[in-house]
């Protein structure tokens, strides 16, 4: 009797508002935030006040030349599905492509490769004008090889001659941790070949 008497008791205590424990909750989290160094206002002025403030790692800048073929024998990209009924080009509304392209030390196509560059290309606006691009750089030569990193963003048609900029979501091995950005210029066009070369400027922080 003793037992059940006290779990009555208990069964007779007020419940907590489940409302009021979630406001508990999330007032203790949001001040064991703002105990770190990075608060969410922190993060947003970050890059006005200081290069370094919440990503203190040393900055690396890479270049390299993508090799494309977007043709022929040696194609590094093909089309592997698209809208029924409409043809598979780079300016088609739904087109995927798929893509595995060498590149390397130089613009020349005979320099030393030091990677693959290997994703996808998605015709994701209805215009043809953009692109939807996740894809990772695989480094397998010189200091970098064994690691690789993360790229996504908005691109823009094969079409295009323009500058394009990527985020740098992250990496491994050396490039573990690391945020930036790239961009990606064509520098070399040989149409009657299907052939064109992109420079890569990449800049990341390890963070």
């Amino acid at each position: 009797m003793v037992i059940l008497s006290r779990y009555l008791l208990l069964a007779a205590k007020p419940l907590v508002p489940l409302d009021a424990v979630y406001s508990s909750f999330v007032s203790a989290m949001f001040f064991q935030f703002q105990d770190q160094k990075c608060n969410f206002s922190d993060l947003i002025e970050a890059n006005h006040r200081d290069r370094d403030y919440c990503c203190g790692g040393k900055e690396t800048k890479i270049t390299v030349y993508l090799q494309l073929f977007s043709g022929g024998p040696n194609a590094t990209t093909v089309a592997v599905a698209g809208a029924p009924g409409r043809p598979r080009t780079p300016t088609e509304f739904g087109t995927i492509y798929v893509n595995d392209s060498p590149f390397t030390e130089s613009i020349s196509i005979n320099s030393p490769t030091v990677g693959r560059s290997q994703g996808l290309y998605v015709a994701s606006s209805r215009d043809g004008l953009y692109s939807f691009d996740p894809f990772s750089f695989m480094f397998t030569d010189g200091q970098y090889n064994g690691s690789t990193l993360e790229f996504q963003g908005l691109g823009y048609s094969i079409q295009n001659t323009s500058v394009t900029e990527f985020s740098v979501l992250s990496g491994t091995k050396i490039f573990r941790y690391v945020r930036g950005y790239a961009t990606f210029l064509a520098v070399r066009q040989i149409p009657a070949r299907n052939y064109t070369v992109t420079m890569a400027n990449i800049t990341i922080r390890r963070c």
